[in-house]
């Protein structure tokens, strides 16, 4: 009878055991998910939301955005993180197809001279407009902090003075 109750005391140890495991895995995955970037660093965000799903936040996409970068973090299990410098953003625009009009959200496409990210788009996202503005002024400020000239933001390689002299 005392072999059994050991047996049986052991068998329950081990399955608690591994429940822990597994309970302890699950809420660090989740925990470094929701927490986002705030956990791996100490990048104090302006503004973050997540890509909606009719109108709710139910995807794993978070957009944030600190005074010098513009942050995508995508994935469940392969977590996929990029940045975007403000001073590279070229252009911003806002689309709101009709459905995204009933939702009240909107999507926002950056274009930049970022070399992995060249466009990247803000999708279903709340308040699309206020976030462009927001965006915006950041991106002027980082521009004018770095002191870039229309030449620095081409960055296309062509020598436009010479063009000028050849009319």
């Amino acid at each position: 009878a005392n072999d059994i109750l050991y047996l049986f005391l052991s068998t329950v140890n081990i399955k608690l055991l591994i429940y822990n495991i597994y309970t302890n895995f699950y809420i660090h995955c989740i925990m470094s998910i929701y927490g986002g970037r705030n956990m791996k660093t100490n990048v104090k965000k302006l503004w973050s939301d997540k890509k909606r799903i009719l109108g709710m936040p139910i995807s794993f996409t978070t957009y944030s955005l600190s005074d010098d970068r513009l942050f995508v973090d995508k994935g469940l299990v392969r977590l996929q993180s990029d940045e975007i410098l403000l001073y590279r953003v070229r252009d911003l625009s806002v689309s709101q197809t009709l459905g995204q009009r009933i939702f009240g959200v909107g999507s926002i496409i950056v274009q930049s001279s970022d070399k992995t990210s060249p466009v990247l788009e803000i999708r279903n996202i709340k308040t699309p407009f206020d976030v462009k503005e927001l965006l915006h002024q950041h991106v002027e400020k980082m521009k004018l902090e770095r002191r870039m000239r229309v030449g620095e933001i081409l960055e296309d390689g062509h020598d436009y003075a010479e063009d000028l002299d050849n009319d």
